[in-house]
């Protein structure tokens, strides 16, 4: 019997298989005893096989996780409405994972996803978790996997539940101001309605009855369709209405807010980094740091204040840099004044969650 032998830090077993040639099998064992107990299991099963008593393995070789994830993309993940998740993995699961067999990720896949605590927070952990779930779900429906699901094996990650982020009736106003005017009415229908990007860019002008006073929402992106998937109308409160008439007078198209020359945008426009640099020019930061740009010096200095100063090492003139809010364009929906709005659900029987409710 030959022995186990380790190479490039990784356990490797030889063996003669049930044909009766001689194999070199990569193994997850940590020690040379753990090596040689899975290699008396490994010539087990081949003596079986090699008396009929357990089928012969398939001169096909075994489906790599790489070669599964481009499968899954292929026949199904390509359909999907975000294609985020595709460069997701790509970054985070292809080179750990993408040249293992598929029985050989089970082992792995803890221990890869734990080594990322701390670059990546616990939902996103999760997300990574659910995609080699997805895979191994798609795998299984096609009769190319046959074992259990490698995910269920891994506890999902503990997210810890923090209030949302939000801006305050007199924060909102000053956001509207520091706004270039093509964004103003667009991020004050997001913040007065509730709405999310996708939907909010993909409004119509035929979507406004200006004499109801109400907006249709039933599209988001590129699709016709929203993430939940039924149409809502919503009643459009005072102060919209201004920005809603402004809109439908004044877009040289049939989108509500196009970009300038028409079109609609992008359904990966940056909407993030626009409210940013607003709240920036409108002074809703958490405060300054004021550096000194001088070579050498490194001098830094926090203030609640933009007014630069003079660096007390070399007497340069301090350069202040904004300390941003972590204030994200999703969190425009958490917008705490908004009165409830009753909801017209154009679908019957749904209720559309996260919309503000109730009139006052």
């Amino acid at each position: 019997m030959a022995e186990p032998y380790e190479k490039n830090g990784r356990w490797y077993l030889r063996y003669r298989d049930a044909r009766g040639a001689w194999r070199d099998k990569a193994t997850s064992a940590r020690t040379k005893t753990e090596a040689r107990r899975l290699q008396l299991e490994l010539e087990r099963k081949t003596e079986r096989q090699r008396l009929g008593l357990e089928p012969l393995p398939s001169d096909t070789p075994e489906l790599t996780f790489g070669a599964a994830m481009d499968l899954w993309w292929t026949e199904h993940g390509r359909r999907l409405r975000s294609h985020t998740i595709r460069r997701f993995m790509e970054k985070h699961l292809r080179a750990e994972l993408g040249p293992l067999s598929l029985s050989e990720v089970g082992p792995k896949l803890e221990s890869v996803l734990s080594a990322k605590v701390g670059a990546l927070g616990p939902e996103s952990l999760n997300h990574l978790r659910a995609a080699v779930h997805r895979v191994y779900a798609f795998l299984t429906r096609r009769s190319a996997w046959k074992g259990a699901n490698p995910a269920y094996a891994v506890p999902r990650f503990k997210v810890p539940k923090r209030l949302p982020q939000y801006l305050r009736p007199e924060e909102v106003r000053l956001m509207l101001a520091a706004l270039d005017a093509r964004w103003r009415g667009l991020f004050a229908t997001a913040v007065y309605l509730g709405l999310r990007r996708g939907e909010v860019i993909a409004l119509r002008k035929s979507d406004v009855d200006l004499d109801a006073r109400t907006l249709r929402i039933g599209r988001s992106r590129d699709s016709n369709t929203t993430k939940g998937g039924h149409e809502d109308l919503l009643p459009i409160p005072d102060e919209l209405l201004p920005w809603i008439e402004r809109a439908v007078e004044t877009s040289p198209s049939a989108v509500l807010f196009p970009r300038e020359d028409g079109e609609p945008h992008a359904p990966e426009v940056q909407l993030q980094d626009v409210l940013r640099r607003a709240l920036a020019r409108a002074g809703l930061v958490n405060g300054y740091n004021h550096r000194c740009r001088r070579k050498g010096c490194g001098h830094s200095e926090r203030h609640p204040y933009a007014e630069p100063g003079r660096c007390p090492k070399c007497g340069m003139r301090l350069w202040p840099v904004a300390e941003q809010r972590k204030v994200r364009f999703h969190d425009l929906r958490h917008y705490p004044d908004r009165r409830i709005i009753p909801r017209l659900t154009l679908v019957p029987g749904c209720v559309r969650r996260g919309r503000a409710a109730d009139a006052g």
